[in-house]
């Protein structure tokens, strides 16, 4: 979870320079200013962009309820080996 989480202070800049683009041209489209456009307009963006923990707790639960489990949802679900789950880990983790 808490590196989950550190994608939020790791690509802050980004994540609020595209949330500002979606917010101009959201108000844009509805031809408003910027200021009057209500917050739930940015609500999908806004959960596109930003990591929350509840995500990552709902993520982790459907892959419980289909799968059973993490490994068995890597292995079946996404066909992923050990071998190649151990180089993908290691490209992240270095």
């Amino acid at each position: 979870m808490e590196d989950y989480l550190l994608s939020n202070t790791t690509r802050r800049p980004w994540i609020e320079a595209t949330e500002a683009e979606h917010r101009r041209l959201i108000a844009q489209n509805l031809r408003i200013d910027e200021a009057e456009l209500p917050a739930d307009r940015l609500a999908a963006s806004q959960a596109l962009l930003w990591c929350k923990p509840s995500y990552l707790t709902a993520l982790f639960e459907g892959i419980d309820d289909r799968w059973g489990s993490w490994t068995t949802f890597v292995r079946h679900g996404l066909g992923i080996d050990d071998d190649q789950l151990e180089a993908f880990r290691s490209s992240l983790l270095g």
